[in-house]
């Protein structure tokens, strides 16, 4: 029960990584229950996630008290979201084809 416990968290965390890093993420053989968990669990952690990187933004551009850190780091994170976002609209660029027609 113990080592289950542990290589799920383990999964939960890379999975988690794998979507920082706009990486697929996929584990042959795992039961679908569990797919879904981890899945459900990426998906509220990088809810989480984005909208700290939108909060902390909104809290620099007041001007608050903020550390150099936190700036940094926030820097990193929507830039990472940048990169998702753009990655994904060229993934559908591709897979639509152009927009522009031949007229």
């Amino acid at each position: 029960k113990q080592n289950k416990s542990r290589v799920i968290m383990s999964h939960l965390s890379e999975a988690f990584r794998c979507w920082k890093a706009n990486i697929p993420w996929k584990v042959p053989g795992m039961p679908a229950p569990v797919e879904n968990m981890i899945l459900r669990y990426v998906k509220s952690k990088a809810d989480w996630w984005t909208n700290i990187a939108h909060y902390n933004r909104e809290r620099i551009k007041r001007g608050g008290t903020v550390d150099k850190t936190v700036v940094k780091k926030n820097l990193g994170r929507l830039t990472r979201l940048w990169l998702k976002a753009e990655q994904e609209r060229q993934h559908n660029y591709l897979k639509d084809g152009p927009y522009v027609s031949a007229e």
